[in-house]
């Protein structure tokens, strides 16, 4: 029984070492990627398709270049991130770039799963003056309550538009038990799954005629219509919500040679799958979809 306690204490001691290791190695590499693709001007071409939604609730700030983007073109922005360490690069960027940056990065309260894993709840969000040009909030859209009860009741600007571009994570992701793994095998399964829950949230915090972006990265296949296939899909993980999908359209992109990347690609019977790797002899698209919250 002791040697079992041992094992078992230094199991959830190394999940919770890997999670921060995890964290900090997934900032530095999307630190190299972002800044590329803002100087690409991609995240420009990104935030002109909700150019008329003053005030931005964004999923997922990764290391502030998509951030950066929106507050160039003149949004208010509030970002919820998981990542710590994406959070603290966020506010250096912006900090340098003269921005008014709230940071509320300490409400997280760890706890252990028995097996290989961990779970994670967040503390209340201390209510952070209108006056920030960004407010950065660590936490997770999937299963955080408390955020979004501040979203709807502390807040004093209207959210006008969602966006959630070029979703990623770190490697210790899926050990968080935030997911059913019954339900969410893989990492495609998990992107549909925030997705999913991204839409129903849209019914909660955003108006009538508000907006929801979303923006993937996937591989052009010969002989498959992406675009209308991504329209099916995502008009299907829309259907349980009040969000009516307008458009979806592309924009072929370069990126780092060599980049390792994890894409979108639509298979031939209309499925929508991940794959992993390194694709520089395929053309690449950023795949925009654009939805329209409906009374």
């Amino acid at each position: 029984m002791l040697i079992n306690n041992m094992l078992e204490k230094k199991r959830k001691e190394q999940v919770s070492k890997d999670l921060t290791a995890h964290r900090k190695e997934y900032s530095e590499s999307w630190q190299k990627d972002a800044e590329y693709f803002f100087e690409k001007s991609y995240y420009k071409w990104m935030a002109e398709h909700i150019a008329h939604s003053k005030n931005i609730l964004e999923i997922g700030c990764g290391t502030g270049y998509s951030t950066l983007a929106l507050l160039n073109e003149g949004h208010k922005v509030i970002s919820i991130e998981e990542n710590s360490f994406c959070i603290d690069k966020t506010e250096a960027l912006l900090n340098s770039k003269g921005f008014n940056v709230a940071k509320i990065n300490n409400r997280e309260v760890y706890e252990a799963s028995p097996d290989y894993g961990y779970k994670l709840s967040y503390k209340d969000v201390d209510n952070k003056s209108e006056d920030y040009d960004v407010i950065l909030v660590q936490g997770d859209i999937i299963n955080d309550s408390s955020f979004i009860k501040w979203l709807k009741e502390e807040v004093q600007f209207p959210i006008s538009a969602v966006i959630c571009w070029l979703l990623g994570t770190h490697n210790s992701r899926g050990f968080n038990k935030v997911f059913d793994l019954n339900e969410v095998k893989n990492s495609s399964d998990a992107r549909i799954y925030t997705q999913n829950i991204i839409y129903e949230l849209c019914d909660v915090i955003l108006p009538d005629n508000g907006y929801l972006h979303i923006v993937d990265r996937a591989v052009d296949v010969d002989g498959i219509d992406i675009i209308k296939n991504v329209l099916i899909n995502h008009k299907d993980q829309a259907s349980t919500s009040k969000m009516e999908v307008l458009e979806a359209e592309y924009l072929n992109y370069e990126e780092p040679k060599g980049m390792q990347m994890s894409v979108r690609e639509i298979t031939e019977d209309s499925k929508i799958v991940d794959r992993t790797g390194v694709y520089d002899d395929h053309n690449k698209i950023f795949v925009s979809i654009l939805s329209k919250k409906i009374g």
